[in-house]
């Protein structure tokens, strides 16, 4: 059949590099493939949409049409953020223009993101309903999912509910075969709105799972499975219909069905083997598979339950592991008792939410903070861990009183971490020369006073005394776990850490240390440390005296051994600077105060200088601190 396809492609600033590539790559299979009897169209979108054909909302997929498209693709560029709204819904008006014949081609939308919707409307319920409200004509809308950060369940969703389905991109070395792949299934439609309908009361019409399929797609299986009213039938009438090339068809059983072994006079070839026990349990998997994808599309809260209800009944009748439930494997004293567990029990309940874990099981620092890639705790040692190098790599900054120091910045998450200096009071030390006599100095030492988290409409300024989430004042000794938009903060009740996950895989932990009431007497301060534990979520355009090494590579190009036992390296700084360049370091130990250990690094000193890009001041601004602090909804 002819078709006709959109393309809705994600630009955004999180595609930029090998996944972007490997878009165009794909695209420029895909449309070589394309047929001249087909129509189609590309919408590429970020925060804005374009389009390649303006004038037309699809074109004939002719020789210049293709060279013209694949000049589009070419010049695709990555940049700005995810409105996913707005493109389909602009897609849907393209695809359902009212010039465009109905019955010549059958329409399929190719729906491609690596994010979740952060620009125009973002609340995915309403983006749902909003599609679906549009789509009056079921145009199945097919999405992929690229890469670890887009939000799957919701394009699960959103396809299940436009007679589609998703999968997920995974990225790798051959994610354009993957992508080439995806079309190849989806784009050869042999019959579209195909129904089977059991003619007659032989069936219980309740049992009949997938009697209607929106598209059969070349090279496609169907299995059609329900319940006999009755065991001695000794036949079945069938009747199929569906859209095909040359139109509707229906095709009827010239003769009546015949069902084997119904016959119980025959005499059994496989005694004590029963068919019937396999056909039963093929039933029950598509049906809880059935009820799986209607549970997407349902919007009814009520339906939604029964149909959850139904599947888990049949998943613990017939033992299979689904998504709502588990398998349990037993100890070999009790081998071969594999139980399957009702997910209302509380110790294997399966959730959709991912962060449920954290919920119910508020994480120890240790366990966040022993594989945390980069952090700065103490007064201040910055210590990063990165590509290239099994050591890490530390260095101070010895800013003043006051001073805000950017930690990170992400322009493409819109994610900012910034951190405020405190001090000690000065404390007098006398050294003792050679000659006798004393010197007299005073040690000024700095820490992180305060902590500002930003990013995703979630603000949180934190101190050793409180933390306050967009305003609400919180006290550090509450255990509590905060939804803010789609960020979770989770706190342990030992007032010793906090711990904020952004929903596109990236988890920050600030700890707080405390001084006794001698120490503070001493004129010691409390202070805070920062972790990044999840950086998975940032772009590779992040910066900050953090940030800026999450995708930067580091070589051991050579070390010796000097005279008096300190071994000295030089390194190779390379990967997103604009070129390489040469630190000497020298091997030390940095101690870890949220493990408690020390940890073996190269250090870099004169406040980091050539490790970093530009100077250290760069990265500090001096202003009112408390002034910044309320401007950022931390006031109170």
């Amino acid at each position: 059949m002819a078709r006709r396809i959109l393309f809705i492609l994600d630009t955004s600033g999180s595609m930029i590099g090998t996944k972007m590539q490997q878009l165009k790559d794909a695209m420029m299979q895909i449309l070589d493939d394309l047929q001249e009897n087909d129509l189609f169209n590309i919408i590429e979108f970020n925060d804005k949409i374009s389009r390649w054909s303006t004038d037309l909302p699809v074109e004939y997929a002719t020789p210049d049409a293709i060279d013209s498209a694949k000049t589009f693709i070419k010049n695709l560029t990555a940049d700005g953020w995810t409105n996913i709204n707005d493109a389909v819904l602009e897609g849907l008006s393209a695809i359902l223009n009212k010039n465009i014949s109905d019955s010549d081609t059958t329409p399929v939308i190719i729906f491609l993101t690596d994010g979740d919707p952060t620009a125009g409307e973002t609340d995915t319920a309403k983006i749902l309903n909003s599609i679906q409200g549009r789509n009056t004509k079921g145009v199945p809308i097919f999405s992929l999912a690229f890469g670890e950060n887009a939000d799957y369940n919701f394009m699960k969703k959103m396809s299940a509910q436009n007679n589609a389905f998703c999968r997920k991109i995974y990225e790798a070395s051959d994610a354009t075969l993957q992508l080439t792949g995806f079309y190849d299934e989806v784009s050869s439609v042999l019959i579209s709105n195909l129904t089977f309908q059991f003619i007659g009361k032989e069936t219980v019409k309740s049992s009949i799972t997938n009697a209607l399929i929106p598209n059969y797609f070349e090279g496609s299986e169907i299995i059609i499975t329900g319940q006999l009213a009755s065991r001695d039938l000794q036949e079945l009438r069938l009747s199929v219909t569906g859209n095909g090339l040359n139109g509707t068809m229906e095709l009827r059983s010239a003769s009546n069905i015949y069902i084997h072994g119904a016959d119980h006079s025959e005499k059994k070839k496989f005694e004590g083997f029963s068919y019937s026990h396999i056909a039963e349990k093929m039933w029950a998997y598509l049906t809880i598979k059935q009820l799986l994808n209607d549970r997407l599309r349902e919007l009814n809260t009520t339906t939604r339950h029964d149909m959850k209800y139904r599947a888990l009944k049949l998943a613990l009748k017939y033992n299979f592991v689904t998504p709502l439930t588990s398998m349990v494997v037993t100890t070999p004293l009790n081998r071969g008792q594999n139980n399957v567990i009702d997910p209302n029990d509380n110790e294997f309940g399966a959730s959709d939410d991912p962060y449920s874990y954290w919920s119910n099981n508020i994480p120890q620092a240790q366990a966040f903070t022993m594989t945390s890639p980069s952090f700065v705790d103490n007064d201040p040692h910055f210590i990063v861990h990165m590509k290239g190098i099994d050591t890490s790599v530390c260095f101070d900054i010895m800013g003043i009183p006051g001073d805000i120091i950017n930690l990170v910045r992400d322009e493409i998450s819109g994610i900012v971490v910034n951190g405020i200096i405190v001090s000690n009071k000065r404390i007098f030390i006398r050294k003792k020369r050679k000659d006798d006599s004393t010197d007299s100095s005073q040690e000024l030492k700095t820490y992180l006073g305060s902590i500002v988290i930003s990013g995703f409409g979630t603000h949180i300024s934190i101190t050793p005394e409180r933390w306050i989430l967009n305003g609400d004042v919180h006290k550090w000794l509450s255990s509590e776990v905060m939804t803010s938009y789609k960020t979770k903060i989770v706190t342990d009740g030992t007032g010793e850490m906090i711990v904020v996950m952004f929903p596109n895989r990236i988890t920050l932990l600030v700890m707080k240390h405390t001084r006794t009431k001698s120490q503070k007497r001493a004129g010691k301060v409390d202070f805070l440390g920062f972790y990044i534990v999840e950086d998975r979520g940032f772009s590779e355009s992040t910066h900050g005296l953090l940030g800026q090494f999450l995708y930067r590579k580091v070589t051991l190009e050579k070390k010796k051994t000097l005279k008096n036992g300190r071994t000295r390296g030089k390194l190779k700084v390379h990967g997103n600077t604009r070129k390489p360049r040469k630190v000497f370091a020298s091997l030390g130990r940095r101690l870890n105060l949220a493990t408690n250990s020390k940890i073996e690094c190269w250090m870099v000193q004169n406040n980091g200088k050539r490790l970093l890009d530009g100077n250290y001041m760069d990265y500090i601004n001096r202003r009112n601190v408390t002034d910044y602090i309320n401007r950022l909804g931390g006031g109170g």
